[in-house]
């Protein structure tokens, strides 16, 4: 069995989260919290480790709309998300679409309606956005593609991701990276060290250089490294 899908709710009626939890429960997905309002959405989004997808409810009630939350997810945090509404009205509908949402669910919806809604933006994420991953760097959220990293090298806490364009430094492990972005051009070479395969510009016995940057690579990684360098040659 794969990872449960991860969702954070967004609605100030306590009886449609509760109930929207426990649909989504009991269709196998992982419900990570619920919150209320825009500053109670912040606060989520910053403590959470992992989020897939988020629904907002249109119309909270606080001074930022769940729009304003839409917008905050597409550009600082690149969260896909689904808008709940009880309006259909062209004017809400075409103000909410600028912020480019996944979908929208008008209530009251049923289970099939959920579980339709969640399954396709799984089905169009892994279209779009498969092989990419969200970092913190600094203040800022940054979304890194796979295929752009030439190299990730591990210092304690901290990580520091060498990109064809720039450089990207983040507190988290080397595991954790490599798990999220689960993608097969991105291996593990050395206790510190995780390089692009197709980045691999020379390979020996002890060593290999990507981007003229010469990484050691441990004995129990050598034969799986070879044979991907071989692969792509």
């Amino acid at each position: 069995m794969g990872k449960r899908y991860k969702i954070l709710i967004i609605e100030d009626d306590l009886l449609i989260a509760e109930m929207l939890k426990e649909m989504l429960l009991e269709l196998n997905y992982s419900v990570v919290g619920i919150c209320k309002n825009y500053q109670e959405a912040i606060a989520g989004l910053q403590n959470i480790k992992k989020i897939d997808l988020v629904f907002i409810d249109i119309n909270i009630s606080s001074k930022k709309t769940g729009i304003d939350i839409g917008y905050l997810l597409k550009d600082e945090y690149h969260l896909p998300f689904i808008y709940l509404t009880s309006y259909s009205d062209p004017i809400t509908i075409k103000e909410a679409v600028n912020s480019l949402p996944q979908s929208y669910l008008l209530k009251p919806f049923s289970k099939s309606d959920l579980f339709s809604a969640v399954e396709l933006v799984k089905v169009n994420n892994k279209r779009s956005m498969i092989n990419s991953i969200v970092v913190k760097d600094g203040g800022n959220n940054v979304k890194i593609m796979a295929n752009d990293i030439l190299y990730i090298k591990s210092d304690k806490n901290y990580l520091e991701i060498v990109t064809k364009e720039k450089r990207v430094v983040t507190r988290c492990s080397l595991e954790s990276i490599i798990e999220e972005l689960n993608d097969q051009t991105i291996a593990r070479v050395h206790r510190s060290y995780a390089v692009n395969v197709n980045s691999i510009q020379t390979l020996s016995q002890l060593e290999l250089i990507v981007n003229d940057t010469m990484i050691p690579l441990s004995r129990k990684y050598k034969d799986e490294i070879y044979a991907a360098f071989k692969k792509g040659s």
